[in-house]
């Protein structure tokens, strides 16, 4: 769970840990220490955001605020630039999996389409 504006990340969060962080993080400011995601862990810290970039940098709820932060570029270049097998290659290139019980690589699945 991400709180708005604020870059604490929470893990196991259940019906009534959610509670807690709404009563004592968002209304107290006190983070809820046991569930906090430590963001200097190896693990995340290695990591590069890409799809979760513009979070707590914009307001998630507003495609306003999206398309200024350049939101649906890659779509537009997609449709307007590109042809299906650019679009599908991209994919390919990408090494995007699926996340059904499956699993199935995407670059498998533009396979089917080409």
């Amino acid at each position: 769970m991400f709180v708005h504006s604020d870059p604490t990340l929470y893990q196991h969060v259940d019906a009534k840990v959610a509670r807690r962080i709404v009563e004592e993080h968002i209304g107290q400011g006190k983070k809820v220490k046991e569930n906090e995601i430590d963001l200097k862990d190896p693990f995340f810290a290695s990591q590069t955001k890409i799809v979760l970039e513009n979070m707590g940098k914009i307001d998630a709820e507003s495609i306003e605020e999206y398309i200024a932060a350049d939101g649906y570029e890659a779509l537009a270049k997609a449709l307007t630039e590109m042809g299906p097998e650019e679009v599908i290659g991209e994919i390919r290139k990408a090494g995007l999996r699926g996340r059904r019980r499956c699993r199935l690589s995407n670059r498998i699945k533009m396979g089917y389409c080409s």
